[in-house]
């Protein structure tokens, strides 16, 4: 084989298991994901998983006018995430993005864009059954980035 060919496809192997070493395969621009609605991001959540599964993600916003306890210039709003992916499991996926404050996954989204109940510290929340929404929070606004 050639040397450019050889060299693609050691670039292409590096990103499939991009995710496997807590470090995305590339950093997003923030132009991109302003243009953008969605970012779809290749995810594999075990070695022996075959092909990734897509987590949708885009910087948190609220309408003009409306009030929301997530920070908007820290906050990831993560789609599509499945019901055995945990909130560990997403901010060591994430941590390479920068220092995670707190990661919560919801049924669906929140009308008032906050979580609903405190937490517990004795008590976890039923495990959603289907797929969830994520918010997670970064310490800074360059993790979003």
């Amino acid at each position: 084989m050639n040397r450019r060919a050889d060299g693609a496809r050691k670039r292409h192997s590096e990103l499939e298991l991009g995710w496997h070493r807590h470090r995305p395969p590339f950093r997003v621009p923030q132009t991109l994901l302003r243009s953008f609605p969605l970012l779809a991001v290749p995810v594999k959540f075990s070695a022996k998983q075959q092909a990734p599964h897509y987590l949708y993600m885009r910087q948190h916003r609220v309408r003009q006018g409306t009030q929301s306890t997530w920070p908007p210039d820290r906050t990831l709003f993560i789609l599509n995430v499945p019901p055995y992916c945990t909130q560990e499991s997403l901010s060591r996926c994430l941590s390479c993005c920068g220092t995670i404050k707190t990661v919560e996954l919801q049924e669906k989204p929140d009308l008032a864009e906050s979580p609903t109940e405190p937490k517990s510290q004795f008590f976890h929340p039923k495990p959603v059954p289907g797929f969830q929404v994520a918010y997670v929070v970064f310490q800074k606004p360059s993790g979003v980035s």
